[in-house]
């Protein structure tokens, strides 16, 4: 048996300027600064268990691994921006002449952001039989259960699926240098 556990967090707090748009090849005008602050606070939880091991069935040995997974991810963030002052969205002088500087905003207005939590639990197996000498038969699945709320930037995320995604494989020893190999599965799309 083996379970791991992680987590992993972000604490940012930034302030950005963008230069955007497509300047004038003769003037080099015609570009647009854009000022914005930027936090988040971000969190990751992960953990896994799963047993292995290997077990006897019609005279032949063959293994087995089955296991759940828990993951959560929540995260808040905001952007501020400066719609008053004129200094959030400058009108750029020629890039050719700027020296780079640009007067700061003032980062209060249009706060926006999020709030959102998403969560993942998992159950799932595979095994690997040893159908004779040189052919081998992998089967498995996991089944998701997954569930997001908060909100985005103004737009609602809440969503939630569940599905078992199966897994079935080949695999056979032609020669010594050449094997087939042959799989189907699903993919889960959240």
């Amino acid at each position: 048996m083996r379970a791991t556990y992680s987590r992993k967090t972000t604490d940012e707090d930034t302030e950005l300027f963008y230069v955007y748009g497509t300047p004038d090849k003769t003037t080099g005008l015609g570009l647009t600064g854009y000022g914005s602050e930027y936090d988040l606070d971000d969190k990751h939880d992960l953990f896994d268990a799963y047993i292995s091991g290997d077990f006897e069935l019609f005279g032949r040995e063959h293994q087995l691994v089955t296991g759940i997974n828990y993951a959560k991810t929540s995260y808040i963030d905001s952007s501020l921006y400066d719609y008053t002052t004129g200094n959030g969205f400058p009108a750029m002088p020629d890039l050719n002449d700027w020296d780079g500087n640009a007067t700061k905003p003032t980062l209060v207005d249009g706060k926006r952001g999020s709030d959102v939590v998403a969560k993942q639990k998992a159950a799932y197996f595979t095994a690997r039989f040893n159908v004779v000498d040189d052919l081998h038969v992998i089967t498995g699945g996991r089944y998701n259960d997954w569930h997001v709320e908060g909100e985005a930037y103004g737009t609602l995320q809440d969503a939630s699926d569940k599905e078992f995604i199966p897994y079935l494989g080949a695999v056979y020893q032609i020669t010594p240098q050449l094997m087939a190999y042959s799989s189907y599965t699903e993919t889960f799309l959240s």
